[in-house]
């Protein structure tokens, strides 16, 4: 009897022991799933970027301008989230280029993703209107500075 309660006790504090440590290693993969998640918005954001400089370069159509300023301006409310506390580059096994920094001016970092998404409201409804280039290069350098600049000078590892 006494074996068998022992035996029990020594498999309960067994499976105990794994799912402990079994948690972190699944939160964590959840995660670098953020992070690569966001990463990819990243890149969704900056093919945009890209379209609009294509446009001013004479490639492309107004219409190509106001479809990447439209998924900008979808992708930017949803940025906030893909930044949880212990996503920061020196936290996460995938690779990361922010800085602890954010969590520390959470409302000033969070406030880009506002200024982003209506700055690419702004650019969409110029590329729809006809604008001129001089109008849709004044928006892509306010997109530009004002939102991506301004992130990655604060909030990005420098490369």
């Amino acid at each position: 009897m006494l074996n068998t309660t022992f035996k029990s006790l020594c498999l309960a504090t067994a499976m105990v022991s794994a799912m402990m440590l079994a948690a972190p290693t699944s939160g964590m993969a959840d995660v670098n799933d953020t992070v690569k998640k966001r990463q990819g918005e990243m890149k969704e954001l900056g093919r945009s970027m890209k379209t609009f400089k294509d446009y001013l370069g004479g490639s492309g159509s107004a219409s190509d301008v106001e479809a990447a300023a439209k998924k900008m301006a979808a992708i930017a409310p949803t940025l906030a989230e893909m930044f949880p506390k212990g996503s920061g580059m020196d936290e996460v096994s995938a690779e990361s280029e922010a800085l602890g920094h954010i969590w520390e001016d959470w409302d000033g970092f969070v406030e880009i993703f506002g200024t982003l998404e209506t700055e690419a409201d702004k650019m969409a409804a110029l590329a729809a209107s006809g604008a001129s280039n001089d109008q849709i290069a004044a928006q892509f350098g306010a997109i530009g500075k004002g939102t991506c600049g301004a992130c990655h000078k604060d909030f990005r590892k420098k490369k």
